[in-house]
């Protein structure tokens, strides 16, 4: 919790937020109201995801972006699940 005043943390693939929230969590137990959790995520479903669980827990410390991050400049589509493995 030695963190800068007004500094930010990012999970760059935050996944389902299993490493956002708990941070979320400490940053509020600690009262680091200055400091925000950025959550990087390409798949829209886990952004929901995660936007859920911040509002089950009351974080406002968080904030989602749905966007992929890459070393190339290129546009890549999800295929849907075939409905056996949904």
């Amino acid at each position: 919790m030695t963190l800068k005043k007004n500094s930010c943390i990012i999970d760059a693939g935050a996944h389902i937020g299993d490493g956002v929230i708990p941070i979320a969590h400490a940053l509020k137990f600690y009262n680091r109201n200055d400091i925000i959790v950025i959550a990087i995520e390409p798949s829209k479903n886990k952004c929901i995801f995660i936007e859920n669980l911040c509002k089950l827990n009351n974080l406002k410390n968080v904030k989602i972006i749905n966007f992929g991050l890459s070393d190339k400049n290129e546009t890549l589509y999800q295929v849907p699940l075939p409905w056996w493995q949904k």
